[in-house]
Order: C-alpha cells, then sequence, then structure tokens
C-alpha cells in the first residue's frame, strides 16, 4: 500500500489517504513527508472482521526526523477492540510520519482506513 493523495489544491487544505484491509499481524505504513510546517489532523477509522473475543489493534504515530535516526514515538496509542473511528492532532514539521498498528487476540482481523488532512499555519 501507498499514501494515495486526494486533495491537492493550494488554495485547500491537502488530504492524504491510507487503506490497509485484512490486517492480522503487526505492520505500519510507508512514510508520509511533509515538506513544511502543518498542523495535521488524522482520523482512523478501523473495522474489525469477525466475532469478537478478546481482540485488539493499537494504532500509534511516530516520526523519522531523517533516515539517520532511530523513529519517535508519539505518546498517545489509539486502541480499537470491535472497531470504531479516533482521531489525532498534532503540529508537523519538515520531517516524515508513519502510523503503525499492533494487534492481539485470538483471531484479530482488521481493516484501516487513514485520513489526514493538512492544513498550513
Amino acid at each position: 500500500m501507498a499514501w494515495v493523495r486526494i486533495q491537492n489544491n493550494p488554495q485547500q487544505a491537502s488530504v492524504w489517504r491510507w487503506q490497509e484491509t485484512g490486517v492480522v499481524t503487526n505492520g505500519e505504513t510507508t512514510c508520509l513527508a511533509i515538506t513544511r510546517k502543518l498542523s495535521l489532523e488524522a482520523i482512523i477509522y478501523v473495522t474489525f472482521n469477525g466475532t469478537y473475543t478478546d481482540e485488539k489493534i493499537e494504532i500509534y504515530l511516530k516520526k523519522r526526523p531523517d533516515s539517520g535516526v532511530d523513529a519517535v514515538e508519539f505518546p498517545e496509542r489509539l486502541v480499537f477492540y470491535e472497531g470504531g473511528a479516533q482521531s489525532i492532532a498534532f503540529d508537523a514539521t519538515q520531517v516524515e510520519y508513519i502510523f503503525g498498528w499492533e494487534v492481539s487476540g485470538t483471531s484479530p482481523n482488521y481493516d484501516i482506513d487513514i485520513w489526514v488532512t493538512q492544513k498550513e499555519e
């Protein structure tokens, strides 16, 4: 998968989207490179595919200042059990951002849909 730019109009906020289906193991997105200072909001939609027993998915955001530095994870994680939607807002500066996920439980199977809206300061 890759980030898809949905809206790229200089007069409006840019919108990026990432979709992942059938998530049963830990993983992460590719880098979303931000080239200028922006306020961002990410809305994460999660769908659970199956009969819930003890499954869980945690979605987190991390940044990578450059290719020579380890990624630094943001402290807040979004936790989903049977699905739903949650958002996270953050200020970005010329770095790359990655969303990652960790799954657990008897038979996790999730669809993830991430929308990131960029608005210039």
